[in-house]
């Protein structure tokens, strides 16, 4: 198997998303912002996001999962 990209390199993928969203929104709607994961991977992702986001915002920023099984 093919590795495309080490855990250190989707850490810094994830970090320099956050900071682009952090930067791209302004301070008045940092309440509003979650972040929502497809189940199963994209919710780990979601979370990693949200977890960079929180220390970025400094505030919790909630994850979600949306389950589309049935659809």
């Amino acid at each position: 198997m093919k590795i495309i990209l080490d855990s250190k390199q989707i850490e810094q993928i994830i970090s320099e998303l956050a900071e682009k969203i952090a930067a791209g929104i302004d301070e008045k709607l940092f309440d509003d912002i979650v972040t929502i994961g497809i189940r199963s991977r994209g919710e780990i992702l979601a979370q990693r996001l949200a977890a960079q986001l929180s220390k970025k915002l400094d505030r919790d920023v909630p994850c979600g999962t949306l389950d589309i099984t049935l659809y």
